[in-house]
């Protein structure tokens, strides 16, 4: 009877009605006798409810084995907040509209926590979490629920995804293991169509098309910059690149070879290099009268006939003597002009420039600065010794020295034709 005495001090006080049950409950009314709160339990838990004057529950708190619940209604008596906990994971929060529907939910699950926020159509719009790894990720989804971006983070660093409307990936943004980032724009067979990305060294933007072919691609390092153009096959073409001496452009072969060559040398000299070789002299296309032991380094006379041709020259200090064929050694000419009239453009002989030309010792041994004329052999110079012979009949000077008992060689000449 001790025990009962306090309890029935306290519903008089506040205005309380007890019965006692199985099922024990507690209402607290107000002065005109309306229920606002009940407080009961069983032998599951208790709960807590608390009434607006026209008798709907608008907070209920709910204690059972699972854990506790907490329910907000709004006036038109619609759910409107769940706070829920539970022995298993965790906690539960969910946010709802005006009808009652799910728009916002936090809880907790087994890798951490996730929220996810749907639209007024209860299509999901929102969600963030943690994978079966740890790593966070957020899931921005449109219209009916597709995904169009996602963020995610691992132990490499960030990543954004950016999807079209079928789900396929767009854009990728992303930390690389080589601790830069990249950018790729990808296609929708998720093949890379253009990669922008970073290192600890520089930088590489690289384009190509819907086969995944790579055609372009620019890349700047510590020690320099290079912007390469492929064919249609993927093969390098074209490369423009710059290092400590300077700039310099190379178109390639299908061996990826440098078939000509732009360039700065350290020196700071400019030069022309063709299929490896530098390349120095102008050189035109001539009609040749015969092609027959007409090589590279040739000394060309015109035909004495006045056909307008060119042929191999066949007396010494020859006037009728032109220029050298072009291309012997290790020079090729940097500018050719004109074709023939077969649409050939062969065998052009150097005008300006240097060049490589045909030698013999037939006058003596050749030292630089000496000028050469024809020979009484066939195609071949020599230098000359008779100033007045020489007068109109030399093609240019030595600019290498030849003393050979070979019957001919190679020497390096600077066309000069008087």
């Amino acid at each position: 009877m001790k025990r009962l005495i306090p309890l029935i001090t306290l519903i008089a006080t506040l205005n309380l009605s007890y019965a006692a049950s199985a099922q024990d409950r507690i209402n607290i009314r107000d002065k005109e006798g309306r229920i606002m709160a009940v407080i009961e339990s069983d032998r599951s838990g208790g709960i807590v409810s608390i009434q607006n004057p026209a008798g709907e529950k608008i907070l209920s708190l709910e204690i059972d084995p699972d854990g506790g619940l907490i329910i907000l209604k709004n006036q038109a008596g619609n759910t409107v907040a769940i706070v829920a906990a539970n022995n298993d994971a965790g906690g539960l929060l969910h946010l709802r509209g005006p009808e009652g529907n799910n728009r916002v939910t936090f809880e907790v699950i087994e890798n951490g926590g996730l929220a996810t926020i749907l639209n007024k159509d209860g299509e999901l719009v929102l969600v963030a979490g943690a994978d079966p790894d740890g790593n966070g990720q957020v899931v921005l989804a449109g219209q009916e629920g597709r995904r169009g971006v996602t963020m995610a983070a691992d132990n490499v660093g960030g990543l954004i995804v950016v999807r079209n409307k079928d789900d396929g990936k767009s854009i990728l943004i992303e930390a690389t293991e080589s601790g830069g980032g990249a950018i790729s724009v990808v296609d929708g067979t998720d093949i890379q169509v253009g990669v922008l990305e970073t290192d600890r060294v520089g930088g590489a933007l690289r384009l190509g098309t819907i086969d995944g072919d790579e055609m372009v691609r620019l890349e700047i390092d510590a020690a320099r910059g290079l912007f390469t153009l492929n064919d249609i096959s993927g093969r390098e073409a074209i490369q423009i690149g710059s290092d400590e001496d300077g700039g310099s452009m190379a178109i390639l072969n299908h061996n990826g070879d440098a078939a000509l060559l732009l360039g700065v040398d350290s020196s700071g000299e400019g030069f022309i290099g063709l299929s490896g070789s530098r390349i120095h002299d102008l050189a035109e296309t001539f009609e040749l009268g015969t092609r027959k032991n007409v090589l590279p380094g040739t000394v060309m006379a015109a035909d004495a006939n006045g056909s307008g041709t060119l042929l191999p020259s066949a007396e010494p200090y020859d006037r009728k003597a032109i220029g050298v064929i072009s291309g012997a050694g290790e020079f090729r000419h940097a500018m050719l002009i004109g074709t023939r009239n077969d649409g050939s453009s062969d065998l052009p002989v150097a005008v300006i420039g240097q060049v490589y030309v045909r030698v013999s010792t037939e006058n003596g041994p050749i030292a630089p600065g000496d000028l050469l004329v024809s020979s009484s052999r066939a195609g071949v110079a020599m230098r000359a010794s008779d100033m007045n012979r020489a007068f109109g009949a030399f093609i240019g000077k030595a600019l290498q020295a030849y003393n050979e008992t070979a019957v001919e060689g190679l020497v390096r000449m600077l066309v000069m034709s008087r």
